[in-house]
């Protein structure tokens, strides 16, 4: 097997869909181009079929690495569009944020002056 290595590239997210079809096609060429040569039995048990199958093996294992970085790029992707919708504003809760402050703000101030008066008329 041949010597892998990891990149990263952006593209714009609006050719993601392109990007991953184009990386299956190029698998699908891969897929297609395999030839499973059955021999005949008098001949199944040479160094020339277990060759082809070590070649196949290869093969199916460059095929299996492909579909696994091209499901990677669409775990990422669902993974991205599912934070976008969790992190937007779920409705009127988030609007009335600001104004809970400021009522909590209100009734502290309103608290502050209940304890300034008693404190001033206290007899002590």
């Amino acid at each position: 097997m041949t010597q892998r290595v990891n990149i990263q590239y952006t593209i714009d997210i609006d050719d993601l869909g392109e990007e991953v079809v184009r990386l299956m096609r190029v698998l699908q060429d891969k897929i297609e181009s395999l030839e499973m040569n059955v021999p005949a039995t008098t001949s199944v048990l040479t160094l020339s079929t277990r060759d082809h199958i070590d070649n196949l093996r290869g093969a199916l294992g460059e095929i299996d690495i492909g579909l696994r970085d091209v499901n990677a790029v669409i775990n990422g992707y669902v993974a991205h569009q599912t934070q976008l919708h969790t992190e937007q504003p779920t409705g009127p809760s988030d609007a009335l944020a600001p104004q809970v402050q400021e009522d909590l703000h209100s009734l502290q101030e309103q608290l502050k002056n209940i304890r300034n008066i008693s404190t001033n008329e206290d007899p002590s």
